[in-house]
């Protein structure tokens, strides 16, 4: 059975940066990560994983340590009513 009520579905990040403590879901009803991949691969795929396969995809998403870049995005002056347009065509 989906962790899903009559009136909602569960969603579940599309991209995975970092493993995170559980919750797993915005409902805060998935609590490990092998229940999330169970879940989405049911959910998104149709498909029922065996516990083996479930176990390869957690251990690779474990394994994966991507740390936060700090992006500075640049303070572009106000524009003005002499601002160039941008040329759409």
């Amino acid at each position: 059975m989906h962790k899903t009520n009559l009136n909602a579905i569960v969603k579940y990040h599309a991209k995975i940066h970092k493993i995170k403590p559980s919750p797993y879901s915005h409902n805060r009803m998935v609590a490990t990560l092998a229940e999330a991949i169970d879940e989405m691969a049911k959910m998104q795929l149709g498909k029922e994983l065996t516990k083996k396969q479930i176990k390869s995809i957690e251990t690779f998403l474990r394994s994966l340590d991507a740390k936060k870049i700090d992006i500075k995005l640049p303070v572009l002056p106000a524009s003005t009513k002499n601002t160039p347009k941008p040329d759409v065509n």
